[in-house]
């Protein structure tokens, strides 16, 4: 059996989903015509069994694809029903390994989510070439290893949103689509965003407030903060009107819960603009995520989502509630204080994706709510954040007209008038200050828009008179154009998360030991030994107790010099050799193993006649 993480668990998952449970229950009392119950739509059948090229696919043409491979490859692929989504649809993933020796479920774990944040088609479409690219080869991969993927951690926010940038429905901006009175009126959705100009788009709104957080920067298209640019401030909001009558704008609108912000730590509290829940853990969808996270055998947790183009690890320190945390205990498991994984990770992310940045870089990534900064505080688990889409990624020139089957539309932004409301929740619409505060630099966004895509993907802000406000600003990104790519940038930012994972696992510790040389001298021996740790993390990483050399001998054999056991810890990729001086009679079988010294299994041997 291949060695085995034993991080600190501090608290009780299934507690906090019952409690959790109950609570969603109770918020969506009364509403649930509005949701499917029962069974999932019936799923298109589909028989790839090659890696498909890339595309933004439903959610059923997803599920298929790993149907199909887990019944075409069943020795290292295992297909996982997770239950079902809020609105009935499926939660799924597949367990990947190379076939042979230990269980796929009894192995040490990678786990990689696509589109939790609800929004990334791009990621959710990333995990799935992951899992087909895994699949071309899996005798390959690391023996020891399984490799877990769930492309659709947020089906119900990514359906809507594939429908959205289709035409089809209106947008959730992420959201599960959990009916909530929002503004507490006793009536449900009923003021969301609008199409206030007429144009076909819902975008976003500028209303001048001397209060406001922004203001229009040096290029008119985009924002600075209030402190930076000149003219007058604004509030930013969604394209919509009062709709209720209550003097605000698009404040409850359909949406829900955001599950990338329904988990336990520095969770916000129900009334946040960010859309955590009624609960941590209140949704099906987190509640699978979060199953699957908790596991002993997880050694990292990899989020793919956003339009930043980087990796960002999550942040070892206290976050914004300081002492007053949620549920969960700070307590960090020995390889996320030593950072070896994500250290590792920003060093793979360089060279295969090509940009990176670390935490420390941006405070901002310490946002409330996260399964990444959960993963990490309550289990131990070294979590990141993923984008391989992004204006600094060297991408290609991309062609001047929406794919076919999309309308063009904005790709929205979080109701942003909130004070401190972290970078990360506006999206793509703020412009870098100068003092480098923003999440994502106004310049190659700039040069995408004028040079790559040839002026397209952004709706100029123009004057609207609009009752009870006067004359906004509307204006903003279109679709495909920020959060997920244009369909025909789609397969190079595929490429790169597979790229990511594959670097990754081809970098993961795995160790080794052989006879070096073997002598005899009438019934004297001289044996000698190498113990190797290959990759490029400590060899020891799989197993924090740590390794021992240990000498078997046959009976009738006894040491003359040398020890029976000594410890094994080299540092990455190298090498330690020992040599021992035996008295054994002729045709004595000496064997050299490896050995865990907490739990005494084997993890490799091999075996001489001197």
């Amino acid at each position: 059996m291949a060695p085995q993480i034993k991080a600190r668990r501090p608290i009780s998952t299934a507690a906090l989903v019952g409690l959790a449970s109950l609570v969603a229950a109770a918020a969506q009392e009364g509403a649930d015509a509005a949701l499917v119950e029962g069974p999932a739509t019936e799923l298109p059948t589909v028989s790839v069994l090659t890696p498909p090229k890339p595309a933004y696919r439903s959610l059923g043409e997803a599920y298929n694809l790993y149907a199909e491979w887990a019944r075409a490859w069943p020795e290292s692929a295992e297909l996982l029903d997770l239950g079902r989504s809020r609105s009935g649809q499926p939660l799924f993933g597949l367990r990947i390994g190379a076939p042979g020796g230990q269980a796929l479920a009894e192995r040490n774990t990678l786990l990689c989510f696509g589109g939790l944040d609800g929004m990334s088609l791009s990621g959710s479409e990333g995990v799935l070439a992951i899992a087909a690219d895994l699949l071309r080869a899996p005798k390959l991969l690391p023996p020891d290893v399984a490799i877990v993927c769930m492309p659709w951690a947020s089906p119900d926010g990514l359906t809507a949103q594939l429908s959205w940038i289709r035409g089809e429905g209106q947008c959730t901006l992420g959201r599960n689509g959990l009916p909530v009175d929002d503004d507490l009126d006793d009536a449900i959705d009923e003021d969301g965003p609008d199409d206030v100009d007429g144009d076909g788009r819902v975008v976003s709104m500028l209303v001048e407030d001397e209060n406001g957080l922004w203001r229009r920067g040096q290029d008119p298209r985009f924002l600075v903060e209030y402190g930076l640019g000149q003219g007058p401030r604004y509030r930013l909001l969604r394209e919509g009107r009062d709709d209720d009558g209550d003097g605000l704008f698009n404040e409850d609108g359909p949406g829900g819960v955001r599950l990338d912000r329904n988990f336990p730590y520095n969770w916000l509290g129900p009334r946040s603009p960010i859309s955590p829940g009624p609960m941590p853990l209140s949704e099906p969808g987190s509640q699978a995520v979060a199953k699957l996270i908790e596991s002993p055998l997880v050694f990292g947790a990899i989020f793919f989502e956003g339009s930043e183009g980087r990796l960002v690890s999550a942040s070892t320190s206290r976050l914004i509630r300081g002492e007053e945390d949620y549920f969960v205990q700070s307590e960090l498991g020995r390889h996320v204080e030593g950072s070896e994984l994500a250290q590792l990770a920003q060093e793979v992310f360089q060279e295969t994706v090509g940009t990176s940045i670390s935490e420390e870089s941006i405070p901002t990534v310490k946002v409330p709510g996260s399964a990444l900064t959960w993963a990490l505080h309550a289990y131990g688990v070294p979590a990141m954040r993923v984008s391989t889409w992004g204006p600094n990624l060297g991408l290609d020139r991309s062609s001047a007209s929406i794919p076919a089957g999309f309308t063009a539309r904005n790709e929205g932004s979080a109701i942003m008038d909130v004070p401190r409301l972290m970078a990360e929740e506006l999206g793509n619409l703020v412009a870098a200050s100068s003092k480098g505060k923003s999440w994502i630099p106004q310049v190659p966004w700039t040069d995408w828009l004028d040079e790559r895509r040839g002026g397209i993907g952004f709706v100029d802000w123009h004057p609207v008179e609009l009752s009870g406000l006067g004359q906004v600003l509307v204006g903003g990104w279109e679709s495909l154009t920020v959060q997920n790519p244009p369909e025909d940038q789609l397969a190079k930012t595929v490429a790169g998360s597979v790229a990511f994972v594959r670097g990754l696992l081809e970098a993961l510790p795995s160790v080794s030991v052989e006879i070096a040389s073997a002598t005899r001298d009438g019934e004297l021996c001289t044996i000698s030994a190498t113990a190797r740790g290959i990759g490029r993390l400590p060899a020891d990483f799989f197993s924090p107790g740590g390794m021992r050399i240990e000498l078997v001998l046959p009976e009738g054999s006894s040491l003359i010099a040398g020890a029976l056991e000594v410890d094994f810890a080299p540092a990455k990729s190298e090498a330690q050799s020992e040599e021992w001086l035996v008295f054994a009679p002729a045709d004595a079988l000496v064997r050299i193993q490896l050995v865990l010294v907490a739990t005494g299994e084997i993890v490799a041997s091999c075996e001489v006649r001197p």
